[in-house]
């Protein structure tokens, strides 16, 4: 996959495909991006033991470092249906702010969209999400196992009704 250069405000990061090589770094920054442990946050048990997608796990680098990281991991709508589910979703904390997660998020909706994918959900925050397209009406009748409060579940959708129409719980992909 090719990198993309994004510039903003004299930061200059490279968005491209996660490799091998990224995980020492993506790791770290996921564990001090999340105030809990990675273990105790409801989307981490959701995605926990799921492999996520290679083909939309990305990285931002900035001078060979590795200052963002996106992933997305398959479950299954109540239909039975997959959907990818964006997260993790870290950024170096130190350069919030800076537009590096919505340049990542932006990058992958893209690419979602490009590959002809019907939808996509994230468990976030209602606000940073919204302005990158999500919905939280979408996703409306969607159900959890556990609690995710205070976030929310939101989703975004290109094929009308693939989200909207469905009404139960989210569930594992290797949930029976």
């Amino acid at each position: 996959m090719i990198g993309f250069f994004y510039s903003y405000c004299m930061l200059n990061i490279t968005i491209t495909q996660e490799t091998l090589g990224h995980k020492t770094e993506r790791d770290a920054l996921i564990t001090a991006c999340f105030a809990k442990p990675q273990p105790e946050r409801a989307a981490y048990r959701l995605r926990q033991g799921i492999a996520p997608i290679a083909a939309y796990s990305s990285v931002a680098v900035q001078k060979n470092r590795v200052v963002g990281s996106i992933r997305f991991t398959p479950m299954l709508l109540p239909d039975k249906t997959e959907v990818l589910m964006l997260g993790p979703l870290a950024v170096d904390p130190l350069l919030r702010g800076q537009h590096i997660g919505q340049s990542l998020v932006q990058h992958s909706l893209r690419q979602l969209q490009q590959d002809n994918l019907a939808g996509v959900i994230v468990i976030g925050d209602a606000g940073y999400f919204t302005a990158l397209g999500f919905d939280v009406a979408l996703s409306q009748n969607l159900t959890l196992p556990g609690i995710i409060a205070p976030l929310t579940l939101l989703g975004l959708e290109w094929q009308a009704g693939f989200l909207s129409k469905q009404n139960g719980m989210l569930q594992r992909l290797d949930a029976d």
